[in-house]
This record gives structure tokens, sequence and C-alpha cells, in this order.
């Protein structure tokens, strides 16, 4: 720790050294959260919040000793006020993310990651689901790192889809087996469930839906759909403390809420017995509905987060009247300190804007005792798939056990959940800490399905103009490629024809892979074969159609040679190694053919003539080295690694490419770019500067002399924006690097 103060104490004695800019500094240490141990060559993201009018964003590795740090510099006369978000990944694909604000007068930021280091071990498990009939559709709620999943049916089908829907063809209880392997290979685990299917002679399923009258919402009539022999006996549970023994009740709610209702089934010969229980919302004010969560991270401080619909005026009590004034509060989010520990009841109440609706809803709070062990948790929505996140306030250790509130569940502290329809559903999340079996549970209502915008993307894809047939399109986003990236496959019909039905609002590139390797290359929509020169896709309003002309390869020599290689892909998210496409060169920089990379990162080319190649490894939003091989007679046979370094593929053997160690600064940058970089041997350098859409705004021929080389380019007339730098040389070198361009 004293290293790290005795760097931090220089870097800031350096600052003034610089021109009259203004800056934040952010920095911190990266440490095991299992034994202290500093994490050494960790990413860590940073970005500055875009609403500041100042875009930022990078990357940065810490040194051996865990430390990192970043110098985010100002150009716009005077430091905003905003907020710096400092993220990284935990050995589980986790993101972990702090909110820094900053301003004039608070410009270093600190921030320190405790994470898990090593992937633990992985556990099976699943839930499932069946509307009463013969289909049962099936969850992965498995945790560990990623992995592949093989499921066992139990009447002699199987299946390697994540979240199967299976349909079995007679009633009954099956045996269904899961096991999952660790894509690191460090893991194996299975488990086996007993699932009852359809109407079985072993007994009974309950189960309804319910239906509001769209006169009275307050007033809910319950569906019986349960399934089973000789059911007499139908007993509701409403949530309200009312209930009706009718087999199809309806049942006036005295206010809105969210009720827990249960129904149970019986037989008279007692063969069957069956409980359903859901959570059901029920809103009868005009369109708003208080509700709240909350979580506490000291003895009696408590955290509010509003989750209420609707609202434009909030009044909460604590039930606190011993805090005198603080006992209310008028805050969206408040914050409170109870005087005491115990059990309050906490209410919040709420107006819409117009002044039509008024809801109010309370809840007890415990206060003190375990608080040592609450929790709470996030969520972020695609469609019907809900990514639930949750957080121990003391970052220790525990169990996960959620409920959906729409009778399912699973475990973890990352899930995933799929709706089968839109509307607002009441979740629960239940942590018990492994160390001291304290448990917590939170709640919230989440709204799913109709938050986000979805577009259709369609294009024909010409071969020599003719439809291209034997291909499928894939479409990523480039705005999240280090996270969680949205992608998706589209096949090829007849007529050349490729659509994706369901994309979210970002900006995407379209890339066609055609089945035959040699006569033509992988193609991005704008004609390129290169993922940094395509023709961005920005949503907003879709542009259809999106054709592509396929890039035909060239023609080039055969013989006895080959080069083979491997990809370490370390920590690119699963289930895109298969689909990177592996772009095989001549000497003159022209491309032959490609192949695919499988799922173990493994490619190879055989049948080559003697001569020099060059490699790239193509993957939309991240770069890639050119590798030069040379196939000799003595060494016919060339291996070749790669291995993925965050937004990197950094590749070796023993012939390197031209240029190595290039270093661009300041990034973003302002006036003028400085590039440095080592060359091999004297040469002559193609520098260019290309914008989004692939237009060339700078393109200047340099020397580079055998050593240490630097270089500027004056960028002062360029517009504020995103830029894709690039290199070129003879020898078919081809580096890329992304800047920033601030006014």
């Amino acid at each position: 720790m004293k290293k790290l103060t005795l760097l931090f104490i220089f870097w800031t004695a350096l600052l003034p050294l610089f021109s009259q800019v203004n800056y934040v500094t952010v920095t911190g240490t990266v440490t095991d959260i299992s034994n202290g141990n500093p994490i050494a060559n960790h990413a860590v993201t940073i970005q500055v919040d875009s609403s500041s009018g100042f875009f930022y964003y990078t990357v940065v590795y810490t040194m051996p000793n865990g430390f990192y740090l970043d110098t985010i510099v100002f150009n716009l006369g005077t430091i905003p006020t905003s907020n710096v978000f400092v993220s990284t990944l935990d050995c589980n694909q986790n993101t972990q993310m702090a909110t820094l604000p900053f301003g004039p007068g608070n410009q270093s930021l600190i921030h320190d990651f405790q994470i898990c280091n090593t992937v633990p071990a992985c556990n099976a498990d699943f839930t499932w689901q069946s509307p009463g009939n013969l289909s049962v559709q099936y969850t992965d709620a498995s945790t560990g790192g990623p992995h592949t999943t093989q499921w066992y049916f139990g009447d002699g089908y199987n299946s390697t889809d994540a979240n199967p829907l299976h349909t079995y063809s007679t009633a009954g209880t099956y045996a269904v087996r899961l096991h999952i392997n660790d894509t690191s290979a460090s893991c194996f685990d299975s488990i086996t469930k007993y699932v009852s299917v359809g109407d079985s002679s072993n007994g009974c399923i309950a189960n309804f839906y319910a239906v509001p009258d769209t006169g009275n919402p307050m007033n809910v009539h319950f569906y019986d759909q349960s399934v089973g022999n000789n059911i007499s006996y139908w007993h509701w549970e409403f949530g309200d403390g009312l209930s009706s023994n009718d087999r199809n009740p309806a049942h006036l709610y005295a206010q809105s809420g969210i009720y827990y209702v249960c129904l149970t089934i019986r037989s008279n010969d007692s063969t069957c017995y069956s409980v359903r229980c859901d959570t059901l919302f029920v809103n009868g004010n005009n369109g708003c509905q208080a509700q709240f969560t909350w979580y506490s991270d000291s003895l009696n401080t408590v955290y509010f987060t509003d989750l209420s619909t609707e609202a434009g005026y909030w009044f909460w009590d604590f039930g606190d009247p011993l805090s005198g004034s603080a006992n209310t509060s008028t805050l969206q989010n408040p914050i409170h300190m109870f005087t005491a520990s115990g059990t309050f009841s906490v209410c919040l109440t709420i107006h819409n804007h117009a002044g039509t609706c008024e809801s109010t809803w309370c809840t007890n709070v415990p206060v003190g005792g375990n608080t040592e062990c609450n929790s709470y948790f996030t969520y972020t929505r695609l469609g019907l798939t809900m990514n639930y996140e949750g957080h121990m306030v003391n970052g220790l250790p525990a169990s996960y056990a959620w409920s959906f509130g729409d009778g399912t569940g699973g475990t973890g502290h990352n899930i995933a959940h799929t709706y089968a329809t839109a509307g607002i559903y009441y979740v629960s999340l239940t942590t018990t800490m492994d160390s001291t079996n304290c448990s917590y549970t939170s709640a919230q209502t989440v709204q799913v399905g109709d938050s986000t915008q979805f577009h259709q993307i369609y294009g024909q894809v010409l071969a020599n103009n003719f439809p291209l047939t034997a291909g499928f399109a894939m479409i990523f986003s480039i705005d999240s490629t280090n996270t969680n990236p949205y992608n998706d496959v589209s096949s090829l019909d007849s007529s050349g024809i490729y659509s994706f039905n369901y994309v979210p609002q970002g900006n995407f590139v379209v890339w066609v892979i055609p089945y035959d390797s040699v006569s033509y290359l992988p193609t991005y929509y704008g004609d390129v074969t290169s993922w940094e020169e395509a023709t961005i896709i920005s949503l907003g309003t879709p542009s259809n159609p999106y054709n592509i002309h396929m890039v035909p390869a060239t023609s080039g020599l055969t013989g006895n040679g080959g080069i083979n290689g491997h990809i370490n892909t370390g920590k690119l998210k699963s289930g895109l190694a298969d689909k990177i496409r592996m772009i095989l060169l001549n000497e003159a920089g022209n491309a032959l053919k490609f192949r695919n990379v499988n799922t173990t990162g493994d490619f190879d080319f055989s049948t080559l003539g003697y001569g020099v190649y060059f490699l790239r490894a193509e993957l939309p939003g991240v770069t890639s080295d050119l590798i030069r091989v040379e196939i000799t007679q003595d060494k016919p046979i060339v291996t070749v690694v790669m291995t993925y370094s965050g937004t990197h593929l950094l590749g070796f053997n023993e012939n390197q490419s031209l240029i190595e160690g290039i270093v661009t600064y300041p990034n973003p940058v302002d006036d003028q770019l400085t590039l440095s970089m080592v060359s091999k041997k004297d040469a002559l350098v193609v520098v260019s500067l290309c914008d989004l859409t692939g237009r060339i705004v700078i393109s200047e021929s340099r020397s580079l002399m055998k050593g240490n080389n630097t270089l500027r380019l004056n960028t002062a007339q360029l517009q504020s924006g995103i830029f894709f730098l690039r290199i070129t040389s003879d020898d078919g070198t081809n580096l890329v690097r992304k800047v920033i361009k601030t006014q």
C-alpha cells in the first residue's frame, strides 16, 4: 500500500506539468476477495456519463500490484459536474460497477474492487413450468461459470438447448436429468428431478389464471385450469384474508396492492392433492400504483427505492415518530436513519402528475437485527427476458433463491428468466449467507415485455448478382462488445433474404457467412470484409432493405503447405468463439479464403503453396493483429497462436508483423494525435482515419525507420465523434485502433 501511495503522489505531482487543461484522475486497486492478493493485468473500464456533454470511454489494465490509473482530460473549458462509471468483470463474468461523482474541486476519484478470481465449482439445477398439458418449459438454473447443457427428459428424448420446451406423448411422472459441463472443462455436475406431466393417474396438478373486470379492475375473476382425476374440491385463498370454495370464483378486492393467491385441489378418494400459489397485482387506481423496496447497509440506516407506476409526487411516512421531522419525506428515493431497531410500518403515498390518481402502499420493514445479511437485486430487460442480479450489501458469499412472480423460481447470483406473457410481476429474492445462515428477503414489482422498442432488419444477399442461398447472416451490437452484446443469426432463404425480427435500439453490423469458404469471403453490410470498415446500422428507424454484395475471394497457389492454429478465447463471452472467422491473405494483402474457428478455438488451412501469407481473425467489435506466416520447403507447416485480451486478438509465431508496440495518445484527441511504434525495418506506411461510415477523412504516407518512431496527425479540423485509425504497409501489415475526437 505504501508503494501505491507513492505512485499516486508521483503521478499527481506530474499533472501540473501538463498544459493548462482540466482533468480528473481515477485510481484504485483490484484484489482477490478470498485472500486480499492483488490481481494483475485485469481490465478496468472507465466511462464518463454522456450527459456531461463529453464522450469518454477507455479500458486500462492493473499493474502487478493490482493498481490501476487513468487521467481524463476535459477540453470543454471547465470540468463539468457528472459521474464516472468504473467497472470490471469478476471470475463469473459478472460486471462489478461503481458510480463516482466528480466536478470542480472533486477531481481525484478512488475506487477499489474486491472480486472473485477463480471460477467456483459449478452446480447443476433447473426449474420447470407446465400449463397443464403435455408440454413442459424447462429453465436452466445452474450456478458457476459458463457451461453447456445436456437434458434427458425421461422419455427417451434429449436436448442441448439452454432452456428447452419439451412435449411428452403421454401423461405421467418422468425422471428428468440435467448434465452441465463448464466450458473451462473444470467442473461437471448433474441433477435429477421428478416431473409430473399432464393428467396422470398418480394424482393431479393445480393451476389457474386470473382476469380483472374491464370496467372494475378491483373485481378479479379466477379460472381453474387444474388437471387430474376426480377433482371434487377447490379452495381459494385470495391473499387478503378472504377465501372461496367455488371452482371459478370472482373476488372484489378492497384496495389495490399485491396479493399472494393460493388454490388447493383434491379428490374425494384422496388420490389427488395439489396446491398452486401465485402473486397477483391488483390496480384500481386509474393507472397509478404505489410500491417500493428497500435495503440497509448499516445498523439502522435504510435505503428506499420507489417502484411505483405513474407517480409524479411522493410522500413517505417511515413509522418512526421519535425521528421528529425526519419521519416523513417527499423524495422519490429517500434514505432514513431509524431511531431504534425493530419492525416499522412504512407507507408511501403517490399522486400522478395530473392529480387524478392516488395510491398508498404500506409494508413492514425490519430494521436492525440481522441487517448484516441484507440484500437487494437489480435487473435488465430485453423483451420477455429479464436478467436478474442479486447483491449482498456486505459483499460476502451467499446463496440466492428467486421467485419470479409467475409460479416459477430459480437459484444463483445472476439468473435470466423468460416470461410467457408481458405484464407486471412481483419478484422476490431470498439470500442466505454461507457463513452464518442468516437469511433476508427483498421484493419488487417488475414490468416485463413492453419497455424495449424492437425493429425488423432485413435485406438480400447477392453473389455475382445472383442470390446467395448457401449461407447465413449474423447481426452484432457494437455498443457493448465487452459485456453483453446482442447478436442473432438468420438463415438465407431461396431468394438470399435474411431477416432479424426483434432487434433493439443501438448500433449494429450485419455479417454474412457463406458455406463456400473458397469462392466468397464473409462480407459485412457495406460490402467489405472488415467490421471496422462496415457500414453501421443505427436504430432509430430502420432503412430496409440492407442488401449485401458478397466480396469474392482471390485464387492462390496450391501445394503441400499448411497453417494450423489456436485462439485462446480467455474471457471472450460464451457462445462467441465459434463465430470467429480466420481470413487468409496472400503477400499482396488480397484475401484468398477463410476458415471457421471451432468452439475450442482451433482452425487450419491446408494445401497451401510455398510463400508468404497473412492471417486476420475477424469478429465484430474485436480488433485483430495481422500475423505474417512464411511457408517454406524446410517448414511447410506453421502453427499460429492468438489470445483474446478484452477487445483485441493478439497473435504470435516465429515471424511477427512489421510494426509492434503501437500506442496512440491523447485519446480522446483534440488538435493533434501522436502515434508511437516500433518498426522492424525501414518502411513506407499509410496512416488513415475513417469515420463510422467507412469514409476516409485523413490519409497520409509516412516513412518509418528501423526502431522507435513517433508520428503526428493534425486532427484540428475533424468534427467530434468516433474514428478508426488504420496503419498499412507494403508487407501487408494492417493495424486498427479506435480514436475518439473531442471539440
